[in-house]
């Protein structure tokens, strides 16, 4: 629902799981009821962490992501690029590749497959740099940690 006056304000509460613990996010101008361990909740603590000096706590926090959710590509592509960040290569490799495959099954069972084609080639450039500091380092040389 649209104000001329205003943003977009959600007038219903948001849910993207059903509810079992309860925790307050804010919509618009009302708060809503939000399970803790829904999509969105799990966005907010990944991010918040961004900034952290170390990356232990947010790969621990996708290691969990992917124990619930092995089918969620996205939690593939963000382990790998933290691993790609952390000059992890072979394990960011991995991901990307688990990343591309799932996100192709997505694009196949789909008649949108909008984010699951934008999840797919950010996996596969992801892969095309972590493939490249592999190489570079198999073949004996050095080049500085993706970031």
């Amino acid at each position: 629902m649209t104000n001329e006056s205003g943003p977009l304000i959600h007038s219903h509460p948001v849910e993207l799981d059903s509810p079992n613990e309860q925790e307050t996010v804010e919509t618009g101008t009302e708060a809503a009821p939000h399970p803790p361990d829904t999509l969105g909740a799990w966005l907010r603590r990944l991010f918040a962490r961004r900034d952290e000096t170390g990356s232990a706590a947010r790969l621990e926090e996708l290691n969990r992501m992917i124990e619930y959710h092995p089918e969620a590509a996205v939690n593939y592509l963000f382990r790998g690029e933290l691993r790609l960040k952390n000059a992890d290569y072979e394990n960011a490799a991995a991901d990307f590749r688990r990343a591309v495959e799932l996100a192709g099954d997505e694009l196949e069972r789909t008649d949108w497959g909008l984010v699951a084609q934008t999840l797919r080639d950010r996996a596969l450039a992801g892969l095309q740099k972590a493939e490249r500091h592999l190489t570079v380092k198999n073949a004996g040389g050095d080049i500085p940690p993706a970031g």
